[in-house]
């Protein structure tokens, strides 16, 4: 089985986790990265927020990666304001129908109430949510 860990990081905490589950499952890991220059603290504390809270894409760069190429799909979602970031929004749009995708949100707090807006967005694209883990930022050792 094929395996991916994708992930969009801000402050870089997303990226260590998601490097060290990807080495911890011996699988591929790709990173989403903002169309431009990454936001500024303005606009990603400001701006980012709404559209997270929104349900809102912004602009990625074309994945290096073919998602379709994928058995599982492990998917690390920073949350901001209640909501997945803008850009991993962006990437749920992408996703080839029909796959199985696992959710793990990373925040501040380690709790998150958005499991309804991902399962939704992954249902309007065919997809199944294999799992949902919420981790707080700097708890590595909570991921499997």
């Amino acid at each position: 089985m094929k395996q991916l860990v994708v992930y969009y990081s801000y402050t870089g905490d997303t990226a260590k986790l998601a490097a060290g589950l990807a080495e911890k499952r011996g699988c591929d890991l790709l990173e989403v990265k903002d169309a431009s220059a990454c936001p500024g603290k303005l606009r990603a504390y400001t701006s980012g927020l709404l559209a997270a809270r929104a349900g809102k894409s912004w602009e990625i760069q074309p994945l290096a990666l073919d998602l379709a190429e994928y058995d599982r799909v492990t998917i690390m979602v920073p949350v901001w304001a209640g909501g997945p970031v803008p850009q991993i929004n962006s990437l749920l749009e992408l996703l080839p129908g029909g796959k199985t995708v696992e959710m793990i949100l990373v925040s501040g707090s380690g709790k998150s109430s958005c499991k309804q807006k991902l399962e939704d967005k992954l249902s309007e694209r065919g997809c199944t949510m294999l799992g949902l883990q919420n981790v707080r930022a700097n708890q590595a050792e909570l991921l499997e």
